[in-house]
């Protein structure tokens, strides 16, 4: 079994450098693709079974930011976190 559920956030905000955003898709979208594809290749050399890819509600509906209150998480939105946990869905 392979569970992949590993993330970065390099991006905090919108107004950031787009170069944030394009890393943030190179990390947490092509990176899981590649693990993915190694994972799969091994399981299927070992005669079968599964992957679990962990995504967010946050990939299917806007965030609710009074879930955040008394964090540090409700001061900024991740335009990245929302787009490849939708990708990943």
């Amino acid at each position: 079994m392979f569970v992949n559920n590993a993330v970065a956030r390099p991006t905090a905000g919108y107004d950031v450098p787009i170069e944030q955003f394009s890393e943030s898709m190179k990390i947490n979208a092509t990176g899981m693709m590649d693990i993915l594809r190694e994972m799969s290749g091994l399981i299927v050399e070992s005669g079968g079974g599964s992957v679990i890819n962990i995504s967010s509600m946050f990939g299917i509906f806007g965030p609710g930011l009074s879930n955040y209150e008394g964090t540090d998480m409700g001061n900024y939105l991740p335009p990245d976190y929302f787009f490849y946990n939708a990708g990943i869905i």
